[in-house]
């Protein structure tokens, strides 16, 4: 097991506030492995309401109220950079996070794209991945834990230590053959 895999698993294991033992760890080859894992050892509910979805139509509203987008121009994959300049960004931020009454991820503002983590992100779906990271313990509070949450922030841990494109971070997206992992 290589530095960037260690770091997976201690930063989930972090995140979802439990153990993964060594010889698991060790067997895991694909996202939906730990994912599975995951699930099978944290404490969840089913819901009927989907976290995501939501933070999608909350995020819909903000832009589209605050940028001159309509709501069929905010789709999961759009890009942040097809929305508005830099600048724009920068001085919405601060607002988004008091009107969303969550932590956002940090912001790296590069020539022409916004980053949320380490790695080049830049569309509504890694913000709304990013979003239910850094919120994970305050957002089980309200909403129910899914499957689907467990995949979204281990997607954003994986995204955020290797770079590999949130696109390719699928469930059957094997660690080191698909996404580079060491």
């Amino acid at each position: 097991m290589g530095l960037d895999s260690v770091q997976i698993i201690v930063e989930t294991e972090n995140c979802f506030e439990i153990e993964i033992e060594d010889k698991a760890a060790e067997k895991m080859r694909t996202v939906g492995d730990l994912v599975d894992y995951v699930w099978d050892h944290i404490e969840h509910k089913d819901s009927k309401v989907c976290l995501t979805q939501i933070l999608f139509f909350r995020l819909r509203h903000f832009f589209c109220k605050n940028l001159d987008i309509t709501p069929s121009q905010f789709r999961p994959d759009s890009h942040f950079t097809d929305f508005g300049s830099r600048d724009q960004f920068k001085s919405l931020w601060g607002k988004l996070e008091l009107d969303l009454e969550l932590s956002l991820p940090t912001v790296f503002m590069g020539e022409k794209v916004l980053l949320f983590f380490k790695a080049q992100s830049d569309t509504v779906h890694d913000l709304i991945d990013g979003i239910i990271y850094k919120n994970l313990e305050s957002l089980n509070k309200e909403y129910a834990i899914t499957k689907d949450v467990v995949f979204s922030v281990i997607a954003s841990i994986t995204h955020d230590i290797v770079g590999a494109p949130r696109k390719s971070i699928v469930s059957s997206a094997k660690f080191v053959d698909d996404l580079g992992v060491s």
